[in-house]
């Protein structure tokens, strides 16, 4: 099963070989069941019960990749006046955590995952990772 985490049915389709899954419905899918998992662009929407049940749908060799705002980098940036004040509130609204790419990364590593791509790009303020189950 491939999966591609959305917050609500208006997102874009799924990419091919994906379906959407809601948020609201993570923990109808069975332990184990998924081989790939998308997380673009909602991480910021997951509690941290929902980002910790999420690793128990992943199965060995599973990978999860994760596109998001990086916390870290949008407070930088607002610091040294590189973005405007409405466009660190358009990317922080409406969520219910903000994260860094070197938290997520602790967060998989010590749950067992090996991390094959961890960047910023510090021009979008988003990071990526992808992290495998072992």
């Amino acid at each position: 099963m491939n999966i591609n985490l959305i917050a609500s049915t208006t997102d874009i389709s799924p990419p091919p070989n994906y379906e959407n899954v809601l948020i609201a419905n993570i923990d109808q899918v069975p332990a184990s069941a998924c081989t790939n998992l998308i997380i673009d662009n909602v991480l910021n929407k997951l509690t941290q019960q929902q980002l910790e049940l999420l690793t128990s749908k992943i199965r060995r060799g599973g990978t999860i990749t994760m596109h998001s705002p990086d916390a870290m980098e949008m407070a930088k940036a607002l610091y040294w006046d590189k973005i405007k004040i409405d466009k660190f509130t358009s990317l922080t609204a409406n969520t219910v955590a903000q994260h860094s790419m070197i938290e997520i990364k602790t967060f998989f590593e010590q749950r067992g995952y090996s991390i094959d791509i961890a960047n910023v790009d510090t021009n979008s303020l988003f990071f990526n990772i992808r992290a495998k189950r072992q």
